[in-house]
C-alpha cells in the first residue's frame, strides 16, 4: 500500500487558541494547523485526507506559520538576514520554508544587511568606535564586505562624522576624569585605555587625545 492508498479522516475541528486548531482524525491522530490552512484546504469532519496530502498541508502550515512570525517579528524590530534566520531555526520551522519566507521578506526589503548595518552604525556612533561596531555587526551576521562598504558610505557623506564622534565622546569622558583626578597624566592614561575599550583606533586616540589636551592648554 502506497501513501496514496491511507486516507484520514477528520473527526473534529477544534479551535485551541487565537490562531491555531485542533485537528482529531478517526485513528485518534491529533495535528495542529493554523486557521490560514484550515481555510485554504477546507478541513471539516469528514473529509477524507490521503497521507501524502496531509504531509503537504502539515509543510505548508509550516510556512504559513513561520511566514506570519516573521512578517511580526521584523514589524517590531530591525533584524539582518541572520538574526532572522536563527530566530526561525529556533522555532523548529522546515529548513527550506525558512529560505522561501527569508527570499521574500528580502523581496519586499523587509530585510536588509547593508541598511541595517548603515543605520545600526549611525545609532551607535556616538557611544563606540569603528572596530567595536564591525565587531557587533560581525556577530550579527553581516558580512565584512557590508560592514566595510556601510563605513564608506557614511564617510562619503560626512567625511567627518566619524572624527566629530570620537571627538565628542573623547570629551565627555575626559571632563569626567579630570573632575575626580588631578593628575594630567593618569587622566590621559585612562582616557587612552577608556577610547581602546570603545573600539577606536590607536591612531585615532592619539590624534583625539592630543587635539583635547592641546585644547585644554589653549
Amino acid at each position: 500500500m502506497n501513501e496514496d492508498d491511507i486516507i484520514k479522516i477528520v473527526c473534529s475541528v477544534e479551535k485551541e487558541n487565537k490562531d491555531k486548531y485542533e485537528v482529531k482524525f478517526e485513528s485518534l491522530e491529533i495535528i495542529f494547523l493554523n486557521e490560514e490552512t484550515i481555510y485554504l484546504n477546507n478541513i471539516k469532519p469528514g473529509l477524507n485526507i490521503s497521507l501524502k496530502d496531509l504531509e503537504n498541508i502539515i509543510n505548508d502550515d509550516d510556512y504559513i506559520v513561520c511566514k506570519n512570525y516573521a512578517f511580526n517579528l521584523v514589524s517590531r524590530f530591525s533584524k539582518t538576514r541572520k538574526e532572522l534566520e536563527d530566530k526561525l531555526i529556533s522555532k523548529g520551522h522546515n529548513a527550506l520554508n525558512i529560505k522561501k519566507v527569508i527570499d521574500l521578506l528580502k523581496g519586499y526589503n523587509l530585510i536588509n544587511d547593508e541598511s541595517y548595518a548603515k543605520n545600526y552604525i549611525m545609532s551607535k556612533l556616538q557611544k563606540e568606535g569603528k572596530e567595536k561596531i564591525s565587531y557587533e555587526l560581525s556577530v550579527k551576521g553581516v558580512s565584512k564586505d557590508v560592514i566595510e562598504s556601510s563605513f564608506e558610505k557614511i564617510n562619503d557623506e560626512n567625511e567627518s562624522v566619524f572624527t566629530n564622534s570620537l571627538m565628542k565622546i573623547g570629551k565627555k569622558k575626559y571632563l569626567e576624569l579630570i573632575s575626580k583626578e588631578d593628575d594630567v597624566y593618569k587622566v590621559k592614561e585612562k582616557l587612552y585605555s577608556y577610547l581602546a575599550r570603545k573600539g577606536f583606533k590607536w591612531d585615532e586616540i592619539k590624534a583625539c587625545v592630543n587635539s583635547i589636551l592641546d585644547e585644554v592648554k589653549d
